[in-house]
């Protein structure tokens, strides 16, 4: 089993290290791992730059600084990691965010699940937040895979092509929609775990942020208004505690205001909310409940 990595970094010196040592450490190695540093301006680069000379399959693409970071340069970062992939001889590619941890045989155990099922078109473990010496599990459905350690089989990729920018981001989110689309499988495996040392929203921004952006970012993903609200009231006791969910609608409603577009276009649009009203039906008595990954709500580290 031959495989890639992709990875955009920024400012990420407090924890790529220990991402590049969870690679090192996996029983299955990539055959390249390209980083792209998006205007990084701490110690990503040089960090970096150590085991690029240590590791011959570890590859640096150092992007100038810029002000600030958007959504837009992220997908840029990837897209241009995927053009020096061109040509490239490898089965499955993942996207590896610069702020997670790996178990050693994290994509050993990926690529049997990948043999298992021909269908399978994007796989990933669960993701667990570090917060305060705590890992909090995230609650996610099968059918998704987090954004910071999805797996691509290398035809469901091709198939799907490259990343897209979003306004308010959810690009990732855009891809398995997609394979879903084409009529790939996708699939959390909830026995995978990977430590995330930075709580998934918070890059950008605090915590009240990062809810407000989400919001918007339903919006140009397609979600409807029916979904979002019945969303949003499943996740009322989502850290922070009802006021998540309620800056998830205002979001919603801001981005509604601005006519903000989807730029994936309206059959996508479609497919989202075709796929969504299923889910509502799902939550009717007569109909089977949908697989929900829920483990307990906190571990202490050790």
């Amino acid at each position: 089993m031959k495989y890639v990595l992709i990875t955009a970094a920024k400012n990420e010196e407090s924890y790529i290290e220990k991402t590049i040592q969870s690679v090192l450490n996996q029983t299955i190695k990539p055959e390249q791992w390209i980083i792209v540093s998006d205007g990084s301006t701490d110690s990503t680069n040089e960090i970096v730059e150590k085991y690029k000379n240590k590791y011959i399959f570890i590859d640096l693409i150092v992007l100038p600084p810029n002000k600030e970071r958007n959504f837009s340069s992220k997908v840029n970062a990837l897209n241009l990691a995927l053009k020096k992939l061109e040509g490239k001889q490898f089965d499955f590619i993942g996207n590896l965010d610069a702020d997670v941890t790996l178990d050693k045989s994290y994509y050993e155990e990926i690529f049997y699940a990948f043999q298992k099922n021909p269908k399978l078109g994007i796989a990933g473990g669960i993701i667990l937040d570090c917060i305060n010496d705590k890992v909090i599990p995230q609650n996610i459905s099968l059918n998704t895979v987090a954004g910071a350690i999805q797996v691509f089989r290398k035809q469901c990729f091709e198939k799907i092509g490259y990343y897209i920018p979003f306004k308010y981001g959810g690009e990732d989110a855009y891809m398995e929609i997609m394979a879903r689309k084409l009529g790939w499988n996708v699939q959390t495996l909830a026995e995978l775990k990977v430590l995330h040392h930075r709580p998934t929203g918070t890059g950008m921004g605090n915590l009240f942020n990062a809810n407000l952006r989400s919001g918007k970012m339903f919006y140009t993903l397609g979600y409807s208004t029916t979904f979002l609200l019945v969303r949003c009231f499943y996740r009322v006791f989502d850290k922070p505690i009802l006021i998540g969910s309620i800056l998830n609608l205002v979001g919603y409603s801001k981005a509604w205001f601005k006519k903000d577009k989807c730029p994936a276009g309206d059959e996508f649009i479609h497919f989202v909310r075709s796929e969504q009203n299923e889910r509502l039906k799902s939550l009717l008595p007569f109909r089977k409940k949908r697989h929900i990954v829920k483990t307990s709500r906190m571990i202490k580290i050790q």
